[in-house]
């Protein structure tokens, strides 16, 4: 399996915008809420993102996207894993 360098996503915009091209929602994402996304790129361009929604104590998987050209190579395996 490949090994992928996964880290915070710190740009709302670009959060909303990969979010928004699968159709998932993303207009109550706020700077507080972009603490819990984590993301990979592929040359600087964000292909993959996880979103986790913090419940006291426990966790909620938010969202979860990996851009087409990524797939079927265990990125998204990857960003639960990471989560």
């Amino acid at each position: 399996m490949l090994r992928f360098r996964i880290e915070p996503v710190t740009q709302l915009e670009e959060v909303r915008h990969l979010l928004a091209d699968f159709g998932l929602p993303f207009t109550d994402i706020i700077p507080d809420v972009l603490l819990h996304f984590f993301g990979h790129r592929a040359d600087s361009e964000l292909v993959g993102i996880i979103g986790l929604e913090l419940c006291g104590s426990a966790a909620l998987l938010r969202s979860l996207a990996v851009m087409p050209q990524q797939r079927n190579n265990f990125l998204g395996k990857s960003l639960v894993d990471f989560a």
